[in-house]
């Protein structure tokens, strides 16, 4: 038993001030008087006293005392708790990442297990009528059930509930929790965790910890990024390790395309990030273009999850470019130069004449870029790049004539549509300080919404847009050799930016952690978009530009979107255990409580709580009235 208000129990110290009055007014003063004649002649008045008047006055104490002690006891407002004697049970889950670690004590079983079985325990041992209810405390927080009293029917919630691969949210947990409790003021809440819980100073008996934390160390990678220097042709792996619960030495084995590069060794300190690195000679030239890395922690622990580390770029990743020019230099050059950058390109080059015989059967590119050759119609897919070439059907577009202005020819410039979307993509890490120098251009009536990119007197030079056929598309009105644009320092990046619009990447980054949000960047012909999870099941998305997803899983994704015309890209990508969650000292030590009821439902339980208290108190005071009456009467 415990109190709310203890300073209550300060009426008793009236119980030794009571007795001391009965003791003073039990004394009686001699005196001597004339005659007992009056007094023995009124006793034929005075009634015979009942058996009960011969102790009368100790019994009015007694009843006085028991009224102060119940008076005290409604004042100090006790809590009777039994064991699990509750009418009703709230158990918070942790069903975070951390939990699938093995237990302390039995390896077949995870933390989550033990918690699991902790549960059970409680329910198994409490009384008869009670009703129990459930919250797991992952991501998203939700009550599984609530105010199931059969036994039976509860251990099934428990025995189906699973672990979530991202961090715990006791907070959220324990708010829901709260307001369950408040409505049945007889309600227990028990928390099986692994983290330190902080209960305060006065925690009350109606919040208790099931502790399932485990001291055994574990090892786990953060991170892995690569480096290639093209002039060495050397390839430099790093990763970065931890080892939480005590100094040791880390193995770590590298992998390329699932190939083994051999293990590294190092020292580490408890708790501290360390960098392992090696340096791999690559000889072919190959591993520049890898489609996955991987590092592997090879000492065993408690937690398995966390040892391996990804980095995948598969051929989703590649823009497929065909062009068609009579000379691509400038275009193989820019290529060439993004390739050696890491961006992920191949291109392959084809003659106007040849395209023109064998035009209906070509597909399968992102790009198509059209130079100086105006096709007979456009690529069924991908995008569509048309520099200095006449009208095309389903283009957008009309051209007028073609211009050759004075030396020193047409100044084209940039236009001031910072607000556009396209023109913000299109312009992306440029200076945008120089003209280009134009010789020789042609004059196109725009059809189609476009953004104009770059223009001169009003007549656009650069402009990008959707054609008839929904294609993204970038038309330039003037051949890269009859002009300056090349030779500048802003050309590279403007070819890339070009690249990106016209082909988004479905993902521009590929390292991210369990409960992340994931945007996806979709073309304009994608059809389908299927997710498959590290667990292998499939999910079926809605397309959109842009298109968001939340990793609930550590490991490998995979992305397939089939466009229209049947083709698949896919594209794999990492999702990293959650950092908070590898430590198996994790110690959150944030101080909580569960507040009984809330400050309406409080008022009326103090009011519930001390009414037989109180009804107890008067009526002793009662029975001493009457006794005091019958007394004197």
């Amino acid at each position: 038993m415990s109190f709310q208000y203890p300073w209550g129990l300060l009426l008793l110290l009236a119980i030794p001030v009571l007795i001391v009055i009965y003791i003073l007014l039990n004394k009686y003063k001699e005196d001597t008087v004339s005659s007992s004649y009056v007094w023995e002649l009124s006793k034929k008045f005075i009634k015979k006293k009942n058996p009960i008047n011969t102790f009368s006055k100790l019994l009015a104490l007694i009843l006085q005392c028991c009224a102060i002690v119940f008076l005290a006891f409604s004042l100090a407002q006790p809590i009777f708790s039994f064991k699990n004697g509750a009418d009703n049970i709230v158990f918070v889950l942790d069903s975070s990442a951390s939990m699938k670690m093995k237990s302390a004590d039995d390896d077949t079983k995870t933390k989550f297990d033990v918690a699991k079985e902790k549960i059970k325990d409680v329910v198994a041992n409490s009384t008869n009528g009670c009703t129990f209810s459930l919250i797991l405390a992952d991501s998203s927080t939700k009550a599984v059930c609530q105010n199931i009293s059969d036994v039976d029917i509860f251990n099934s919630f428990i025995d189906n509930a699973g672990i979530d691969d991202n961090n715990s949210n006791l907070d959220n947990a324990l708010s829901i929790a709260q307001s369950m409790v408040s409505e049945n003021k007889g309600s227990l809440c028990y928390i099986a965790t692994d983290e330190t819980i902080d209960l305060g100073e006065n925690p009350g008996d109606n919040l208790k910890v099931l502790d399932v934390s485990s001291k055994d160390n574990n090892y786990a990678i953060k991170d892995l990024e690569y480096s290639y220097d093209s002039r060495k042709k050397v390839m430099t792996l790093k990763t970065k390790v931890i080892s939480y619960a005590e100094d040791t030495e880390i193995k770590v084995e590298f992998f390329i395309n699932n190939k083994s590069l051999g293990q590294k060794r190092l020292n580490v300190e408890k708790g501290k990030l360390s960098d392992i690195s090696v340096d791999i000679a690559d000889l072919a030239g190959n591993y520049k273009t890898y489609e996955s890395i991987k590092a592997s922690v090879l000492n065993e622990d408690k937690l398995p999850e966390d040892n391996d580390y990804y980095l995948y770029r598969s051929e989703g990743d590649i823009t497929k470019i065909l062009l068609v020019s009579s000379n691509p230099l400038y275009y193989e050059a820019a290529f060439s130069a993004l390739n050696s950058n890491n961006c992920g390109i191949r291109y392959e080059v084809m003659k106007s004449s040849e395209y023109a015989l064998y035009y209906s059967s070509v597909t399968g590119f992102d790009i198509y870029v059209f130079d100086g050759y105006s096709p007979k119609q456009l690529p069924a897919d991908g995008a569509v790049w048309l520099f200095n070439v006449d009208s095309v059907k389903g283009c957008g577009f009309v051209c007028q004539e073609e211009v050759k202005p004075v030396d020193p020819g047409a100044l084209a410039k940039y236009t001031s549509n910072s607000s556009d979307l396209i023109f913000q993509q299109l312009t992306k890490n440029l200076s945008m300080k120089n003209s280009i120098k134009v010789g020789q251009y042609k004059r196109y009536t725009l059809n189609n919404k476009f953004t104009v990119l770059l223009s001169c007197d009003n007549v656009p030079f650069v402009f990008a847009g959707k054609n008839d056929n929904n294609q993204r598309q970038i038309v330039c009105n003037f051949d890269l050799q009859n002009s300056d644009l090349p030779m500048l320092a802003d050309y590279i990046i403007l070819m890339r930016n070009f690249i990106s619009y016209s082909n988004p990447k479905v993902l521009d980054v590929f390292k991210y952690e369990a409960g992340d949000t994931v945007t996806f960047s979709l073309p304009d012909s994608a059809k389908t978009i299927v997710v498959t999870t590290p667990s292998g099941k499939e999910e079926p998305i809605s397309k959109t530009d842009l298109t968001t997803y939340k990793l609930e899983e550590a490991g490998t994704y995979s992305v397939k979107v089939t466009n229209y015309y049947g083709r698949e890209k896919v594209v794999n990508f990492y999702s990293a255990y959650p950092s908070d969650e590898s430590n198996p000292l994790k110690a959150d030590g944030k101080q909580r409580s569960i507040v009984k009821n809330s400050q309406e439902q409080k008022a009326n339980a103090i009011y519930d709580d001390i009414l037989p208290f109180v009804i107890v108190a008067v009526v002793f005071f009662l029975t001493d009235w009457i006794l005091y009456g019958h007394e004197q009467f």
